[in-house]
């Protein structure tokens, strides 16, 4: 599901730095969905299976916090990327996308999954 998220978000943010007109914008932003449902119950399933159920709650929460700062700094530095790239601030978010995909391919790859 991570993966799958990774990948919704590096289109979209691909298709956004090349500065779409609005309708393409309007279909691309849908991915949004994609990625952050996606990517939020694929940390909730991750959870559930790799934790065990007296710290379930707080890796939860400490997931959620991580998950919160980590959007502060991001978008701190993507106002200042916009300011000196425009649209193609967007390519750093694709290649965080990227990133992100080949750090759960590696992470998959280092354990598999229970049921492999």
């Amino acid at each position: 599901m991570i993966s799958v998220a990774c990948a919704a978000s590096l289109l979209r943010f691909f298709i956004m730095a090349f500065n779409p007109p609005v309708a393409v914008l309007f279909v691309t932003q849908t991915l949004h969905a994609f990625s952050f449902g996606m990517g939020y119950f694929g940390v909730v399933h991750f959870i559930a299976n790799w934790t065990s159920e007296d710290i379930a709650a707080e890796a939860q929460g400490f997931a959620t916090m991580l998950q919160q700062g980590a959007a502060f700094v991001s978008l701190m530095l993507f106002g200042v990327l916009v300011g000196h790239f425009g649209a193609g601030a967007f390519f750093a978010s694709a290649l965080f996308a990227l990133l992100g995909m080949g750090c759960v391919l590696w992470s998959l790859k280092l354990k598999p999954p229970k049921d492999a």
